[in-house]
């Protein structure tokens, strides 16, 4: 085990996901040590090698008993993680009248209530430390209305409100609480959607193009560096300019 980084230790939840791997990517490259978790395609994050700076650990977010063992597990490995990733989530898109409890349930609880239970437990050292950043990932669609995406839409706006509440709670501690909101990102799953729809989709885009994880990953890496450091409560959009129209 390499001597303890209690400065760059940071924990990015849903790491094996298009962005959280290019969230995590760009952490290691920048000198962090990462703990990294993932609930499936864990051979995504194997591409690394076996890099010492880098601690990989399976975790269902639905399940907070366990998100507490895997906080402990981190900081045991890493120290006091000083840089809190939440890039889990899922979807589970149909129309309201025909979206089932489960529907509801299940996205909800990956994308919102998982992000509560890992940032209660993160949040414990990060007050000790009187240091600490966190950032959310949400999207667009927690700010734009989007039809078949209500229950994903609403736990996207849930993350804001808890980032803007957890900035005011948690500034004195000096720790940051933000969104990073991607629009129309090109990941795997967005390759599976019809080519039809994608290009309409471009086209509303005022620069005509989907971003990439790497987009999203430079700004999450500024929000934990220093220079990110008088930022929190922020929701910050990438988007291409998708809001603005």
């Amino acid at each position: 085990m390499p001597p303890l980084n209690r400065t760059a230790h940071a924990l990015v939840v849903g790491a094996s996901g298009g962005i959280g791997l290019a969230v995590t990517a760009r952490l290691l490259c920048h000198g962090f040590s990462v703990s990294a978790t993932f609930r499936s395609h864990r051979q995504a994050l194997e591409t690394f090698g076996a890099d010492s700076k880098l601690n990989i650990f399976e975790l269902d977010v639905a399940d907070r008993s366990a998100c507490k063992d895997v906080v402990a597990k981190a900081e045991a490995g890493f120290g006091p993680v000083s840089g809190l990733v939440y890039a889990a989530g899922i979807t589970r898109d149909r129309s309201f009248s025909l979206m089932s409890i489960d529907d509801w349930s299940e996205v909800l609880t990956a994308n919102l209530s998982g992000a509560f239970y890992v940032t209660q437990e993160v949040v414990k050292s990060m007050m000790m430390e009187k240091r600490g950043r966190i950032v959310f990932i949400g999207s667009v669609s927690g700010q734009l209305g989007n039809a078949g995406q209500v229950n994903y839409s609403a736990a996207k706006a849930g993350l804001m409100g808890m980032a803007r509440s957890l900035a005011v709670e948690l500034g004195p501690f000096d720790i940051t609480c933000n969104v990073v909101a991607p629009g129309p990102i090109e990941t795997p799953m967005t390759q599976e959607v019809p080519i039809a729809k994608v290009d309409n989709l471009r086209r509303k885009i005022p620069l005509r193009r989907l971003g990439s994880t790497n987009d999203v990953a430079g700004l999450v890496h500024f929000l934990l560096s220093k220079d990110g450091e008088y930022i929190s409560g922020q929701v910050l959009n990438v988007d291409g300019g998708l809001l603005a129209t």
